[in-house]
């Protein structure tokens, strides 16, 4: 049972004053009021002094001494306030609504939320929606009380300390500060798109809302790739709150990302490689705001990309130290703390990268970076400019001009090539893998070496030979006959 009231509330400053307003009047001390209202002689004092707050049965003591009417000192609380007994028996109170009518509504949801609790027995569809309507302080009441658990207390506590909560979990488990950025962004612009304050307003509708009013820079609806990622993001969230008990079920599960083409970056040709190496070696300085390589950093960083294939990120950040070039079997070592999946990979590096590396490194300290790498957002911008160099190189090493005008017209070297990405740093990586699967190296090898997480990551996108080098395989292969007569 329950029962529901105004709290009535005492104003016990306005009692003392109307207390030393009457003795005054009546010429009572403080030795005849503590006599009169069996109180210390003390504690009359303070009272009459106003200089130290009494306790408030001395108050009540005092104004009935002095025939004052307390009740004139009282007045209700705005809101009313339910008294019931929890699930373990304890007799409880806690504020509703200032309506008498939702406060009874209040209650009896109250009540049967409490005999849910002491049955132990799951929530119906309509407790749980009331649960979820709740106000945060409310909810935080009843989760002090043991009335909810916290996955139902999720449900109304505002999204973004959720989220707070996801990236400092992501950095507890070595996540790269990229992708937690990145991912992080993701979630928070679908949020702050979709005006979704809480759990229990995160939905597949409210998501997808969110999405069809996000813009690109350009002030363009975003690419469906890059509406695949937010969902992605939006669903790692959305797990990470289940996984964590954080919630019940995950309300973005059956949450589909958009079918897009495939189109992959283009790998470099074994006769293309060492055009790009020669045009970065004889380059001149490139410069930006932010970086600024000689043609001699720009020709390393491209051989050792060629060799390993490792991600930008990791080879702007290895030091002399991490490339074992006097071990019996000569490497790079990557700490794990470079590598996507966290895992310390070691590629080993054949004679001619040695023999370079030896050569710059000759008066570099261990702990000195490697190679002058820019950062990511740069390394598209650098190739590029060495490719278009190599590009000119190319044509202009035409005999003819018939020659060289069909060379400028050809995808040797082109930084565009139809049905391919713009030729960029990552294409290096992929350059890798293509030129390690075509020299006969098993697929198990180039993934350890390209630290894929599966085998289909690297036959899918890191496979890929130009039109040339296909002509050269099928041209390899054994003719067919032509006819079941002697040959």
């Amino acid at each position: 049972m329950y029962r529901i009231a105004r709290k009535s509330r005492r104003d016990d400053a306005a009692l003392a004053s109307a207390i030393r307003t009457a003795a005054t009047k009546g010429k009572v001390n403080a030795a005849t009021l503590a006599q009169h209202a069996g109180i210390a002689a003390e504690v009359a004092a303070a009272i009459l002094s106003g200089k130290k707050k009494p306790q408030r049965a001395a108050l009540t003591r005092a104004a009935q001494a002095l025939s004052i009417d307390t009740a004139k000192f009282c007045e209700e609380s705005s809101k009313f306030y339910v008294d019931f007994t929890d699930h373990i028996g304890v007799p409880r109170r806690i504020p509703a609504t200032s309506d008498k009518h939702s406060s009874t509504e209040f209650a009896r949801r109250l009540e049967l939320l409490v005999n849910a609790r002491r049955a132990s027995s799951t929530l119906t569809p309509e407790l749980t929606q009331w649960v979820d309507s709740l106000p945060e302080d409310d909810a935080k009441r009843l989760l002090a009380l043991d009335l909810v658990d916290s996955a139902t207390l999720s449900a109304v506590t505002p999204i973004s300390g959720h989220v707070d909560a996801w990236t400092e979990h992501m950095r507890r488990e070595g996540r790269t500060e990229k992708h937690i950025i990145d991912v992080e962004r993701r979630v928070r612009g679908i949020l702050q798109a979709g005006s979704i304050k809480s759990w229990s307003a995160l939905s597949v509708a409210r998501v997808q809302t969110a999405l069809d009013k996000l813009k690109d820079k350009g002030g363009n609806p975003i690419s469906t790739r890059n509406r695949n990622g937010y969902m992605g993001a939006a669903k790692a969230f959305a797990n990470f709150m289940v996984r964590e008990d954080r919630a019940q079920f995950n309300p973005l599960q059956r949450m589909r990302k958009t079918r897009v083409s495939s189109t992959h970056r283009r790998a470099l040709s074994r006769e293309e490689v060492p055009w790009l190496l020669e045009a970065a070696r004889s380059g001149e300085v490139l410069r930006n705001k932010r970086w600024s390589g000689t043609g001699e950093d720009r020709f390393l960083v491209y051989l050792v990309e060629l060799q390993t294939g490792l991600r930008a990120s990791a080879l702007g950040q290895l030091c002399v130290k991490d490339f074992r070039l006097d071990d019996r079997v000569p490497c790079v070592r990557v700490p794990k703390a470079l590598e996507k999946n966290r895992t310390e990979n070691n590629i080993p590096l054949p004679p001619q990268v040695v023999t370079e590396l030896k050569r710059a490194f000759a008066l570099k300290a261990p702990h000195a970076p490697a190679l002058n790498c820019p950062r990511c957002g740069d390394t598209a911008w650098m190739v590029r400019q060495d490719m278009t160099a190599a590009k000119a190189a190319y044509v202009k090493a035409g005999r003819t001009a018939e020659e060289r005008a069909k060379r400028a017209d050809d995808s040797f070297l082109a930084i565009k090539v139809e049905g391919r990405l713009p030729f960029d740093f990552h294409s290096l990586r992929v350059t890798a893998g293509t030129l390690l699967q075509e020299a006969g190296v098993p697929i198990g090898f180039v993934q350890r070496i390209l630290n894929h997480k599966t085998l289909a990551m690297t036959l899918n996108n890191y496979n890929q030979p130009g039109l040339d080098t296909l002509h050269k395989l099928v041209a390899a292969a054994p003719p067919l006959a032509t006819g079941t007569g002697p040959a």
